[in-house]
Protein backbone atom coordinates (compact mmCIF):
# COMPACT_ATOMS: atom_id res chain seq x y z
CA UNK A 1 0.00 0.00 0.00
CA UNK A 2 1.49 3.34 -1.01
CA UNK A 3 1.96 6.22 1.41
CA UNK A 4 -0.80 8.25 -0.26
CA UNK A 5 -3.24 5.38 0.18
CA UNK A 6 -2.34 5.03 3.87
CA UNK A 7 -2.86 8.77 4.40
CA UNK A 8 -6.22 8.60 2.58
CA UNK A 9 -7.36 5.62 4.66
CA UNK A 10 -6.42 7.21 7.96
CA UNK A 11 -7.73 10.67 7.13
CA UNK A 12 -11.20 12.06 6.52
CA UNK A 13 -13.72 9.47 5.37
CA UNK A 14 -11.76 6.51 6.77
CA UNK A 15 -14.85 4.47 7.62
CA UNK A 16 -16.47 4.81 4.19
CA UNK A 17 -13.22 4.08 2.36
CA UNK A 18 -12.41 1.15 4.65
CA UNK A 19 -15.84 -0.40 4.04
CA UNK A 20 -15.54 0.07 0.27
CA UNK A 21 -12.04 -1.47 0.14
CA UNK A 22 -13.02 -4.30 2.47
CA UNK A 23 -16.07 -5.26 0.42
CA UNK A 24 -14.02 -5.18 -2.77
CA UNK A 25 -11.32 -7.40 -1.24
CA UNK A 26 -13.73 -9.80 0.53
CA UNK A 27 -17.06 -9.79 -1.33
CA UNK A 28 -19.64 -11.39 0.94
CA UNK A 29 -17.05 -13.32 2.95
CA UNK A 30 -16.85 -13.41 6.74
CA UNK A 31 -19.15 -10.44 7.21
CA UNK A 32 -21.52 -10.63 10.17
CA UNK A 33 -24.12 -8.03 11.03
CA UNK A 34 -24.65 -7.99 14.78
CA UNK A 35 -27.81 -6.91 16.51
CA UNK A 36 -30.54 -7.10 13.90
CA UNK A 37 -32.72 -9.39 15.97
CA UNK A 38 -36.47 -8.86 16.18
CA UNK A 39 -36.54 -10.72 19.49
CA UNK A 40 -36.28 -7.61 21.62
CA UNK A 41 -32.63 -8.29 22.50
CA UNK A 42 -30.19 -5.42 22.90
CA UNK A 43 -28.88 -3.97 19.65
CA UNK A 44 -25.28 -2.82 19.20
CA UNK A 45 -25.35 -1.88 15.52
CA UNK A 46 -22.08 -3.20 14.09
CA UNK A 47 -20.93 -5.57 11.37
CA UNK A 48 -17.84 -7.60 12.24
CA UNK A 49 -15.57 -10.27 10.82
CA UNK A 50 -13.21 -12.79 12.40
CA UNK A 51 -9.54 -11.86 12.55
CA UNK A 52 -7.12 -13.74 10.35
CA UNK A 53 -3.55 -14.15 11.57
CA UNK A 54 -2.44 -11.38 9.20
CA UNK A 55 -5.14 -8.99 10.39
CA UNK A 56 -4.34 -9.75 14.03
CA UNK A 57 -0.69 -8.96 13.38
CA UNK A 58 -1.56 -5.76 11.51
CA UNK A 59 -3.82 -4.50 14.31
CA UNK A 60 -1.42 -5.58 17.06
CA UNK A 61 -3.55 -8.22 18.76
CA UNK A 62 -3.17 -11.96 19.27
CA UNK A 63 -4.94 -14.32 16.85
CA UNK A 64 -8.39 -15.33 18.13
CA UNK A 65 -8.46 -12.21 20.31
CA UNK A 66 -11.34 -10.07 19.17
CA UNK A 67 -13.26 -9.30 16.00
CA UNK A 68 -12.73 -6.58 13.42
CA UNK A 69 -15.51 -3.98 13.23
CA UNK A 70 -16.16 -3.49 9.52
CA UNK A 71 -19.22 -1.25 9.72
CA UNK A 72 -21.00 0.87 12.32
CA UNK A 73 -24.66 1.65 11.72
CA UNK A 74 -25.50 5.35 11.81
CA UNK A 75 -27.24 6.45 15.05
CA UNK A 76 -26.67 3.02 16.63
CA UNK A 77 -25.52 2.30 20.18
CA UNK A 78 -22.05 1.56 18.78
CA UNK A 79 -21.92 4.89 16.90
CA UNK A 80 -22.98 6.83 20.00
CA UNK A 81 -20.32 5.01 22.06
CA UNK A 82 -17.63 6.05 19.56
CA UNK A 83 -16.90 2.67 17.96
CA UNK A 84 -15.46 3.01 14.46
CA UNK A 85 -14.85 0.72 11.51
CA UNK A 86 -11.33 -0.64 11.95
CA UNK A 87 -11.64 -1.06 15.72
CA UNK A 88 -10.97 -4.48 17.23
CA UNK A 89 -13.64 -5.46 19.75
CA UNK A 90 -11.97 -7.49 22.53
CA UNK A 91 -14.58 -7.80 25.29
CA UNK A 92 -18.19 -7.01 26.07
CA UNK A 93 -18.80 -6.71 29.83
CA UNK A 94 -15.52 -8.56 30.47
CA UNK A 95 -16.59 -11.50 28.27
CA UNK A 96 -13.81 -12.26 25.76
CA UNK A 97 -14.93 -11.86 22.15
CA UNK A 98 -13.01 -14.50 20.18
CA UNK A 99 -15.21 -14.54 17.07
CA UNK A 100 -18.55 -13.16 15.85
CA UNK A 101 -20.47 -16.00 17.53
CA UNK A 102 -19.13 -15.10 21.00
CA UNK A 103 -20.22 -11.49 20.40
CA UNK A 104 -23.72 -12.63 19.47
CA UNK A 105 -23.85 -14.87 22.55
CA UNK A 106 -22.68 -12.04 24.83
CA UNK A 107 -25.33 -9.72 23.40
CA UNK A 108 -28.05 -12.35 23.91
CA UNK A 109 -27.53 -11.96 27.63
CA UNK A 110 -28.43 -8.26 27.49
CA UNK A 111 -31.97 -6.97 26.97
CA UNK A 112 -30.78 -3.36 26.85
CA UNK A 113 -28.90 -0.92 29.04
CA UNK A 114 -25.20 -0.18 29.36
CA UNK A 115 -22.36 -2.46 28.33
CA UNK A 116 -18.61 -1.98 28.66
CA UNK A 117 -16.61 -2.57 25.47
CA UNK A 118 -12.84 -3.01 25.43
CA UNK A 119 -11.43 -2.19 22.00
CA UNK A 120 -8.11 -1.72 20.24
CA UNK A 121 -7.75 1.35 18.05
CA UNK A 122 -4.40 2.39 16.59
CA UNK A 123 -2.75 -0.42 18.61
CA UNK A 124 -4.00 1.09 21.89
CA UNK A 125 -6.62 -0.44 24.17
CA UNK A 126 -9.57 1.70 25.20
CA UNK A 127 -12.75 1.06 27.13
CA UNK A 128 -16.02 2.50 25.83
CA UNK A 129 -19.53 2.34 27.22
CA UNK A 130 -22.51 1.73 24.95
CA UNK A 131 -26.17 1.89 25.82
CA UNK A 132 -27.90 -0.92 23.98
CA UNK A 133 -31.26 -0.24 22.43
CA UNK A 134 -34.07 -2.60 23.19
CA UNK A 135 -35.84 -3.45 19.97
CA UNK A 136 -39.55 -3.91 20.17
CA UNK A 137 -40.89 -6.98 18.43
CA UNK A 138 -42.95 -6.06 15.38
CA UNK A 139 -46.69 -5.85 15.85
CA UNK A 140 -48.41 -8.76 14.13
CA UNK A 141 -50.62 -7.81 11.21
CA UNK A 142 -54.30 -8.52 11.53
CA UNK A 143 -55.49 -11.35 9.30
CA UNK A 144 -56.64 -10.31 5.83
CA UNK A 145 -60.33 -10.65 5.18
CA UNK A 146 -61.19 -13.53 2.95
CA UNK A 147 -62.09 -12.63 -0.61
CA UNK A 148 -64.63 -15.43 -0.77
CA UNK A 149 -68.24 -14.42 -0.60
CA UNK A 150 -70.17 -16.02 2.23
Amino acid sequence: MGEGTKRDLLGEGFEEQFNREFRRAFPGEGFFSIGESRSGRGRLGVAVMPLTDQLAQYFGVKPDQGVLVTEVRENSAAARAGIKAGDILLTLNDVAIENPRTLVDALKEKEGGQVSLRIVRNRREQTLTATLEKLIAPTPRPPRPSSRAL
